[in-house]
């Protein structure tokens, strides 16, 4: 019965292990969208700056209003773009809070786990010695009758 006991916490371990690897998992995706993100929107603001400074260079010459009215409406479509990413960020930031509670709650219970495992290791092998010193007694309890003179 003491090596089922070691059996099921072994068993408990592996499953614990497997919902950490899964939550560090979801983590890492997260965190990977997150990145694509933003570095989407470091692009954009790039592309506002760099529009920006064109349409600034075509109304400080003589300009056609229509190719200056393209580059604004192009402007507010890219800070539209900026304005959903950033929203965008939002949610993937609270959806990499919510993961990383994931994996910190799996992760504690993986570390209770292994110190319950860990006892009950420890009283399973002080068991076996408590045993062991009762036989070795009783051995001795045995020896010593078998050889004092009746």
């Amino acid at each position: 019965m003491r090596e089922k006991t070691g059996q099921v916490w072994e068993l408990m371990l592996v499953k614990a292990n497997r919902v950490l690897r899964q939550a560090q998992i979801e983590l890492d995706s997260a965190l990977g969208k997150k990145r694509e993100v933003v570095t989407r929107q470091n692009k954009i603001d790039t592309m506002i700056v760099e529009y920006s400074d064109t349409l600034n260079g075509i109304l400080s010459r003589a300009h056609n209003k229509a190719e200056a009215a393209h580059y604004r409406q192009f402007i507010v479509q890219l800070q539209n773009l900026r304005q959903r990413g950033s929203e965008d960020i939002q949610v993937i930031e609270q959806l990499c809070n919510e993961a990383r509670q994931k994996t910190l709650s799996a992760d504690q219970e993986k570390l209770k786990l292994e110190k319950l495992s860990q006892r009950s290791q420890a009283k399973i092998t002080q068991l076996r010695k408590v045993k062991e010193v009762k036989d070795i007694e009783a051995q001795n309890l045995i020896q010593f009758n078998l050889n004092s003179p009746s």
